[in-house]
């Protein structure tokens, strides 16, 4: 995605393009207790969570993706930083999981100290300087498990990212700041990355000198490691 924010005074203005992704608070209940995290949830007798739901060997697991960019904190082109207020989603089918629900209910919410029972797709941020958890008491975040074993985590992430800047063209420079997210441990043959519907951007985001514009980019593999991993 692209953020332009040009100067008003001067015309000089930037383009970030941003790879993040979203998710949001709701509160709900869990019970604990060895691998029981609710009544209603039914995990397989040999789940691990060190190890990915990868039914067939070749087979990668394919891990959807929203965002919604809450706002742009700031950008700091001294120091060629972006801060960002985002929630991200990611979504994926886990075939060791399955939940009882009552008649007209598709998914159940748990609250997030479930997701330590689960495997999570194991997602970082490139470039971050600064990540923050803008948490009161409860962490802002959620686990859905729904009726057809998809499951769906989302948090609140507000960080602060690397953006290289050129000003070679000042004062009508564009300056593109990719923020990528990776998998750590899991190669292309393991995962796959990629958006779906669902994703939005706050149009009252203002900033005092610039505008700004959000383009997502496709998917893209990492090229600068001994294997290849996936990333968005």
């Amino acid at each position: 995605m692209y953020i332009r924010i040009p100067y008003k005074i001067n015309h000089i203005y930037s383009i970030l393009m941003l790879l993040i992704l979203s998710g949001f608070l709701i509160k709900s209940c869990i019970c604990e207790g060895g691998s029981i995290v609710h009544p209603r949830v039914h995990l397989h007798s040999n789940y691990n969570i060190h190890e990915a739901p990868i039914r067939d060997y070749g087979v990668p697991i394919d891990v959807n993706f929203t965002i919604n960019l809450r706002n742009i904190l700031e950008v700091n082109e001294v120091a060629q930083i972006i801060a960002l207020e985002t929630s991200i989603r990611l979504f994926w089918k886990d075939w060791r999981v399955n939940v009882d629900l009552p008649p007209n209910q598709t998914y159940m919410t748990l609250n997030p100290i479930a997701a330590k029972h689960f495997w999570i797709p194991d997602i970082f941020i490139d470039r971050s300087k600064v990540i923050r958890d803008p948490a009161f008491y409860v962490k802002p975040a959620s686990l859905r498990v729904y009726d057809d074993q998809t499951l769906r985590y989302s948090s609140r992430v507000n960080f602060e990212a690397a953006c290289i800047m050129d000003f070679h063209e000042f004062p009508v420079d564009e300056q593109i700041c990719e923020i990528n997210l990776e998998s750590f441990g899991h190669t292309n043959e393991q995962l796959t990355f990629q958006w779906v519907n669902g994703s939005n951007f706050n149009p009252n985001i203002t900033l005092a000198q610039f505008s700004w514009e959000v383009l997502l980019k496709d998917s893209y593999s990492t090229g600068y490691y001994d294997l290849s991993y996936p990333g968005w």
